[in-house]
């Protein structure tokens, strides 16, 4: 982590020493981490630039509740923003408490901003068509793309899970794949299409190809299930770039992003009436509560398209499934 020319020893060192403890310890995703850092990097910077507090050891010690309101409030964030501000202070001096760097925790002493109840967005059935539309492709890069597609539609795993899977992950004969990063480094067995099965089957020995070509071996043969133009594992932001660029083909008008097709495949496995404590297990959630939002996405839906059906304009609005319906 950067060290600001301000923050002496301790207060960098303890920083330091913060996020270590998330990634051996708690074991938390590459992209979280990534989020910590940036959040308590940023927040060592606004100490020593604009608290104006004294650049010593025991800088953490004089951080206030004060302090901590207005390292919030430095910029118009949406209060969910803010909230994982908050959220990643808390942790911070939580730490801090426990290793003995201070005696106080300013940030639980600021209340948790509340976040709207909003909804996940969602694909459409029509959307999610248009995007996993068309022949299987014989370039690699087209077939490694239709088969991450493929198998984030079919599986609703997390990016991170997605990028870490390894061929041997995957049981052919029992159709499921053992994910092994979740949060947490929770492994769970999931289940997979026979689609999805198909176009991992087709990009396979393409993937061979492509790896023998780029001449680069960063891990031992045969490992990583996807990999980039170099042959490594293919990074998040690849991945990113693989569904970005393909909404933009499929001419799908709303923004597509990952996480977007795990909250579609969510909504989609309550639409057609499936378990919710089976997708709590699917998803790899820790709590039912967190699964149970996606219910309220097929229920939001029923309203619409009930309202879209029996609307307000006709006088006598029927549906064409109704008994009425001539």
């Amino acid at each position: 982590m950067p060290e600001h020319p301000l923050l002496s020893g301790s207060v960098a060192q303890l920083a330091l020493d913060f996020i270590t403890y998330c990634t051996t310890e708690r074991h938390l995703t590459p992209r979280t981490i990534e989020t910590y850092q940036e959040i308590v990097t940023w927040f060592q910077t606004w100490l020593a630039e604009v608290a104006v507090l004294p650049p010593q050891a025991t800088l953490l010690r004089a951080v206030t509740k004060s302090h901590v309101r207005s390292f919030l409030a430095r910029r118009p964030f949406a209060a969910r923003t803010i909230a994982l501000n908050l959220s990643v202070l808390r942790k911070l001096f939580d730490f801090a408490q426990r290793e003995g760097s201070v005696t106080g925790n300013p940030p639980r002493e600021v209340d948790m901003p509340k976040i709207p109840d909003t909804l996940p967005d969602v694909l459409t059935d029509g959307q999610v068509t248009a995007l996993l539309d068309g022949p299987l492709a014989a370039d690699w890069k087209l077939s490694r793309d239709r088969a991450v597609l493929e198998l984030l539609f079919a599986t609703g795993i997390r990016a991170s899970e997605v990028r870490a899977l390894d061929i041997r992950d995957i049981d052919w004969e029992g159709r499921c794949i053992r994910v092994r990063s979740g949060k947490g480094q929770k492994g769970r067995v999931v289940r997979i299409h026979v689609r999805a099965l198909a176009a991992l089957r087709a990009y396979l020995p393409l993937r061979d190809r492509q790896r023998l070509a780029a001449a680069v071996f960063n891990e031992s043969p045969g490992e990583a299930l996807f990999l980039n133009y170099k042959g490594a594992r293919l990074a998040l932001f690849g991945l990113r770039g693989i569904v970005k660029v393909r909404a933009k083909q499929a001419g799908v008008d709303c923004r597509v992003y990952l996480h977007i097709v795990r909250h579609t495949f969510a909504a989609h496995w309550y639409d057609r009436g499936g378990d919710p404590r089976v997708l709590q297990d699917v998803l790899g959630h820790a709590s039912l509560k967190t699964t149970g939002r996606y219910g309220r996405i097929s229920v939001a839906r029923q309203v619409s398209e009930y309202d879209r059906v029996f609307s307000p304009a006709d006088p006598d609005p029927v549906s064409p499934a109704h008994p009425r319906a001539s």
